[in-house]
C-alpha cells in the first residue's frame, strides 16, 4: 500500500507540472490583454508607456516559460502571486473562498450518496429491470468464463454450490445419470 502511494505521489509531480504549464499556455493564448483587464477603464485612455510599465510590472512581457518558472519557484516557497483581476494575493483570495468550496463539495457528496442509495434500492426491488441490469453491469463489469460442462467457476465448486451455479434448465446433480457424466467427460 505504501509503495503504491509513493508511486502515485511521484507520478503526481509531472502531472502537476504539465497542468500548470498548460494553464499558463492557455492564458497566454487568450484573446484579451491582461494589462487592459488589470487597468480597467483607465487602460482605455492610458498612454502606451504606462501600459508598457504595467506590462513589465505584471511580468507579461516575459516569455511563457519564464513566467511559468517564476510562478513555480514562488509557489514552492508559498507565494502564489497576485490575482490580476481581483488585485489581491492569490492565497488571500483562496482563503476567502475555501469555505464555500468545502460546503459545495460536502453538499455534492451528500446528494451523490442519497441518489446512489435510492438507485441501489430501486434496482434491488425490481430484479431484472433495466435499472437492475444497468447497475449490476456497472458494478460487476466482467465475470470469468465458466468451465465447460460443469457449471462451476474456474476456482471450482463444491457439490452444495453446484445447484446455485448451474445453468438454468440443466438437471440437478441427483437427477443426472452416470451415462450423462461419461458423455460430458468425452
Amino acid at each position: 500500500m505504501a509503495r503504491m502511494t509513493g508511486r502515485r505521489a511521484l507520478l503526481a509531480v509531472p502531472v502537476l507540472l504539465a497542468v500548470t504549464l498548460g494553464v499558463f499556455a492557455v492564458a497566454a493564448a487568450a484573446p484579451f490583454d491582461p494589462v487592459k483587464a488589470y487597468a480597467g477603464t483607465a487602460g482605455l485612455t492610458a498612454s502606451q508607456e504606462n501600459l508598457d510599465q504595467i506590462r513589465h510590472n505584471l511580468g507579461v512581457d516575459q516569455p511563457l516559460l519564464g513566467r511559468w518558472w517564476h510562478w513555480l519557484t514562488g509557489a514552492l516557497t508559498g507565494d502564489l502571486g497576485d490575482s490580476a483581476t481581483l488585485r489581491a494575493p492569490v492565497s488571500q483570495v483562496i482563503g476567502e473562498r475555501i469555505g464555500w468550496s468545502v460546503l459545495l463539495c460536502a453538499l455534492a457528496f451528500v446528494v451523490a450518496i442519497i441518489v446512489g442509495t435510492l438507485l441501489g434500492v430501486l434496482a434491488a426491488r425490481r430484479r431484472g429491470s433495466l435499472l437492475d441490469r444497468a447497475v449490476t453491469s456497472a458494478a460487476y463489469p466482467w465475470r470469468p468464463p465458466r468451465r465447460s460442462g460443469s457449471g462451476c467457476w474456474p476456482s471450482g465448486c463444491s457439490r452444495s454450490s453446484w445447484a446455485y451455479s448451474r445453468p438454468a434448465g440443466s438437471p440437478t446433480p441427483a437427477a443426472r445419470s452416470p451415462r450423462q457424466d461419461r458423455s460430458r467427460a468425452m
